[in-house]
C-alpha cells in the first residue's frame, strides 16, 4: 500500500511511473535504511535516489525505438530520460581571428538524452525558459504529451518537457 502510494505520488507530480524493477529494489532499500513507513519521507528519498541514479545502468527504456528509426513520428505519453550533454547551438562554437563575437542573447538548446536503453537527441523547438536553468548533465527530464520526432530528434517545447527537481 505504501509502495503504491509512492508510485502514485511520482505520477501525480512528474507524470511518469518509475520502472518497476528499479522501484522495487529502491523501495526495499530506503525502507530498510530509514526504518519508516512515512510516505512523504520515503517519497523524497526515492526521488533523491532516482535523481542520482544513472539510467544507463537500467537497460530498460521507455522511448519506443521506432521514434529513433522512423523519419517522422509523434509519440504520446510520459517518458523519463537523463541528460547526457547540453549545447547551445545558436552560438558559434569557434571564433575566427579578428572577428568580434557578439552575444545576441539567442538560444537553441540541443540535448543528448538517454532513457536507459537508447540514446537520442532533442532540440528546443520552442522556448522552454522556465526550465532551462535547471537542465544540466545527469539531471532527469520528463517528456510528456505529444512529442514529435523527426529523423530521431525530439522537438521539445515548454508544453512537453519538465525537470525532475
Amino acid at each position: 500500500m505504501i509502495k503504491e502510494a509512492i508510485q502514485n505520488e511520482v505520477y501525480a507530480r512528474y507524470r511518469f511511473r518509475l520502472p518497476e524493477i528499479w522501484f522495487s529494489e529502491c523501495f526495499d532499500y530506503v525502507t530498510d535504511e530509514l526504518n519508516t513507513t512515512d510516505v512523504k519521507i520515503l517519497f523524497n528519498e526515492v526521488i533523491d535516489q532516482w535523481k542520482s541514479f544513472d539510467l544507463k545502468e537500467l537497460t530498460v527504456g521507455c522511448i519506443p525505438k521506432s521514434a529513433i528509426s522512423e523519419p517522422k513520428l509523434t509519440i504520446s505519453g510520459s517518458f523519463y530520460c537523463q541528460v547526457e550533454t547540453v549545447t547551445n547551438i545558436a552560438k558559434p562554437k569557434y571564433k575566427f581571428k579578428g572577428e568580434v563575437k557578439e552575444d545576441n542573447g539567442s538560444r537553441m538548446i540541443l540535448l543528448n538524452l538517454h532513457d536507459g536503453a537508447i540514446s537520442f537527441r532533442a532540440i528546443e523547438y520552442k522556448d522552454f525558459s522556465n526550465i532551462v536553468d535547471f537542465i544540466k548533465p545527469d539531471c532527469k527530464l520528463v517528456l510528456y504529451g505529444d512529442i514529435q520526432f523527426h529523423r530521431g530528434v525530439a522537438f521539445l517545447t515548454n508544453n512537453n518537457v519538465d525537470v525532475v527537481l
